[in-house]
């Protein structure tokens, strides 16, 4: 009798275990639904109603277009998730399960491959003078860029589903249980799916960011070298004797600017604005990729180190653990407005504006 009571209270325990984590993990996601549906709406209706903000540079609509394609993870993965971990199973069929797979994976694979775009417009515009880079990177080159990213995504997402179905079948599997990503379970064309999906793109990120950052130190220890040697030779301009008769000149000059202060006087102002100019153009771009950059990559890592080890041992023997991996790349889309806002001052007062109704 005294086991049936001890055993009836570990089940109760176990019950109350399951049932709090799993109101804890639907507030999480749902969370994390709003504020990429908030966050991701607001950059769209921003960058839509600023011409200035869309179209300076014209690169900027690549953040429409990850804005875009982060708003349809936060409406679609991200609420299915609560819908299958509340009944602990995909509902929905395999022909739905199958257009969830292509729709989600799309988003999910355009998201990285704007990332790619955005690191080599970047990198043109760093490396290049920028008439030059204006030439490079017009609108047309811009929209064909955007256009390549959604529809390769669209094709390479459905082509991989039809393979994956044909090879599979249509009968229910462990992974339309749960509707999890669909891999052609042969190892080489798995690798080679990952590869063109996630390791190819960054490598691009990553070779065309090391080179930017690279060229901006370059610009900086120069820009240094040739202010300490501006600061040396003023130093020595001002150990130089000087005709007293020019002091006399300069300080009647002073007493004429005290008693005329709205004389307009020359100013060296040309240094000032350099900095300024050089901050906007290298090192604010700069600050705010490698911002994004790093986030993105804490975000897809876990995938890409699973996708590769699904191939050669079981990583989860629950199929049910493989949404904390989603989980973790989908809240890449989370970050993202946030960061925009954060990096960006122009892009940050938009939105207060937005929000204010102004």
């Amino acid at each position: 009798m005294e086991f049936d009571e001890n055993a009836s209270t570990s089940d109760a325990s176990d019950e109350f275990e399951v049932t709090a984590g799993l109101i804890l993990t639907h507030i999480l996601v749902s969370i994390l639904s709003i504020i990429a549906i908030g966050g991701n709406a607001l950059t769209i209706i921003v960058f839509t109603r600023n011409a200035t903000l869309r179209n300076n540079p014209q690169s900027n609509r690549h953040i429409m277009s990850l804005a875009t394609a982060d708003l349809g993870v936060g409406l679609i993965p991200l609420p299915l998730m609560i819908v299958v971990t509340t009944l602990d199973r995909w509902p929905f069929g395999v022909v739905m399960c199958m257009l969830k797979s292509i729709i989600e994976g799309s988003f999910l694979i355009v998201t990285i491959y704007t990332i790619a775009f955005i690191s080599l417009d970047r990198y043109l515009l760093v490396h290049k003078e920028y008439p030059v880079y204006l030439e490079a990177q017009t609108k047309r080159k811009v929209n064909m860029q955007i256009s390549f990213t959604w529809v390769f995504s669209i094709v390479t997402m459905t082509t991989n589903e039809i393979v994956y179905y044909e090879v599979v079948g249509f009968n229910d599997t462990t992974d339309d249980l749960y509707c999890n990503f669909h891999t052609i379970p042969q190892t080489l064309s798995n690798l080679f799916l990952l590869f063109i999906l996630l390791f190819m793109p960054m490598s691009v990120i990553a070779y065309f960011n090391l080179n930017t950052f690279l060229n901006i130190r370059k610009r900086i220890l120069r820009r240094r070298r040739v202010g300490i040697m501006d600061d040396g030779a003023s130093a020595t301009v001002n150990t130089v004797a000087v005709n007293p008769s020019k002091i006399d000149r300069a300080q009647n000059a002073d007493d004429m600017s005290s008693k005329f202060p709205n004389v307009h006087r020359p100013t060296d102002k040309n240094s000032s604005s350099t900095h300024v100019n050089f901050k906007r153009r290298y090192v604010k771009p700069a600050i705010m990729m490698g911002v994004i950059l790093s986030t993105f990559l804490v975000c897809w890592a876990p995938l890409g180190v699973t996708g590769v080890m699904k191939n050669f041992t079981m990583v989860f023997e629950d199929g049910r653990h493989w949404k904390w991996i989603h989980l973790i790349m989908y809240a890449d889309s989370v970050f993202n407005p946030i960061l925009y806002a954060i990096t960006n001052k122009k892009v940050r007062i938009a939105m207060v504006k937005c929000i204010k109704w102004k």
